[in-house]
């Protein structure tokens, strides 16, 4: 569970910098009096930048991602035949399941390794930078959402197995 705070006026903030120190989070529990959600080093935070407070693992929402396939493709061999570079098309299934009886928004962060190119992808997504996306994720209470993701990964360099020597190479 993150926390995205922004030191702006519209935030109520954006007076001053915030320094850097522990941050606790703290909520109502419709009873008059709070429950501690958890706590986080904030950064040292200027006027109109933002940060995140992570306060721990969510038990509300839980997220189960697997690979159902990875396969190999436009594959390129050298003059002995060995494997050097291919493309992999990855396929990945991820359950989530609110337990909550309310909605929430999960805002879920996918790392991409290497040079990807989305093929499907079940929801709408951002690309963040070169190796991440961001799927926000409409959830109603109670309830499953499976996403299938599938992207291809090019130009995949083939280790060489640590028993094997190689030709070109230096002892």
């Amino acid at each position: 569970v993150h926390y995205v705070i922004a030191n702006t006026a519209e935030a109520n903030l954006g007076e001053h910098m915030l320094w850097p120190g522990k941050a606790r989070v703290f909520q109502d529990d419709g009873h008059d009096s709070t429950i501690f959600l958890g706590e986080d080093l904030a950064p040292f935070t200027p006027v109109g930048d933002e940060f995140r407070l992570y306060i721990g693992n969510s038990r509300d929402i839980v997220v189960t991602q697997r690979r159902t396939e990875a396969r190999r493709e436009n594959i390129r061999r050298n003059n002995d035949r060995q494997i050097v570079l291919y493309d992999e098309v990855r396929t990945d299934k991820i359950l989530i399941e609110n337990f909550r009886d309310r909605e929430a928004v999960l805002q879920m962060i996918q790392h991409l390794e290497g040079q990807w190119e989305m093929l499907h992808c079940d929801a709408e997504y951002e690309k963040m930078d070169y190796q991440t996306i961001q799927l926000p994720i409409a959830l109603e209470p109670e309830s499953e959402t499976e996403l299938r993701i599938s992207y291809r990964v090019r130009n995949i360099i083939q280790q060489a197995s640590p028993g094997l020597r190689r030709h070109n190479l230096p002892r």
